[in-house]
C-alpha cells in the first residue's frame, strides 16, 4: 500500500479510501478461502497501524480511518437507537443485572488480568481496563451465531447486547474525557517534574 503498484494512480493520491479497500479486501479474500473474515479485518486494520508509521501516507490513512470509524460506530448507535425500544420487552432484570456485570466487573476484570505485567501504572491498566470498547462487535458476533444457529431466547440476547452497548455508551461517554483529561494532566505534570496535586 506505501510502494506497490508504483504507477498506479490510486497509490500516488494518498487516499484513505484505499485502506478502507484494502481491509475489504482483506476480508472478501478471507471468507473466499472459508476463513474468518472479521478476524481478517481486525488483523489489517492492526498492520495498517503500525506499518510504516514514519510515512507521510500513515498519517493520512489514520485520519482517515479514524474518521470512518467515527461515522460507522454513529451510523451503528442510531441503528441501534431505533431497535431498543423493540427489544425492551425483551429486557428483565436479570438480563439487565448480567448488562450491568459486564460493565463494571466483568470487562475491567478481564482487562486488568490481560495487562498484567506490563508497563503501565495500576492506575493505567485501570482506566484501560473500564474504557474498552463499547461492544458494538457483539452485534457482529449475535448476528453470525443467529445466522448459523437456531438461538433459544434470541429476543433476550439482542436485548441484552443492546441494554449493554447503551450502557456503556452512557457511562463511557459521560466519564471518559474527564478522567482521559485528568490523567493527560497528570502525565504532563509528572513529565515536567511538578509536584502533583492529591
Amino acid at each position: 500500500m506505501f510502494a506497490l503498484p508504483r504507477n498506479n494512480p490510486l497509490a500516488t493520491t494518498s487516499s484513505g479510501v484505499i485502506a478502507f479497500a484494502a481491509v475489504l479486501l482483506t476480508y472478501g479474500a478471507t471468507e473466499l478461502i472459508e476463513g474468518y473474515g472479521f478476524i481478517a479485518a481486525f488483523a489489517m486494520g492492526l498492520i495498517l497501524r503500525r506499518a510504516e508509521s514514519d510515512h507521510d501516507y500513515h498519517t493520512r490513512l489514520h485520519s482517515f480511518s479514524e474518521a470512518l470509524e467515527h461515522a460507522l460506530t454513529a451510523i451503528l448507535l442510531v441503528l441501534l437507537g431505533g431497535a431498543l425500544p423493540v427489544l425492551w420487552p425483551y429486557l428483565d432484570w436479570p438480563h439487565a443485572l448480567l448488562g450491568c456485570a459486564l460493565i463494571f466487573l466483568i470487562r475491567p476484570a478481564t482487562g486488568m488480568v490481560s495487562l498484567f505485567g506490563s508497563d503501565l501504572s495500576l492506575r493505567q491498566r485501570a482506566i484501560i481496563s473500564f474504557y474498552g470498547v463499547r461492544g458494538l462487535g457483539s452485534i457482529y458476533y449475535l448476528a453470525y451465531a443467529g445466522g448459523q444457529l437456531d438461538l433459544v431466547d434470541e429476543g433476550e440476547l439482542w436485548a441484552t447486547v443492546g441494554f449493554t452497548i447503551l450502557l456503556s455508551t452512557l457511562v463511557h461517554g459521560f466519564t471518559a474525557g474527564a478522567v482521559v483529561s485528568k490523567a493527560t494532566n497528570t502525565a504532563h505534570q509528572w513529565l515536567l517534574g511538578r509536584p502533583l496535586k492529591s
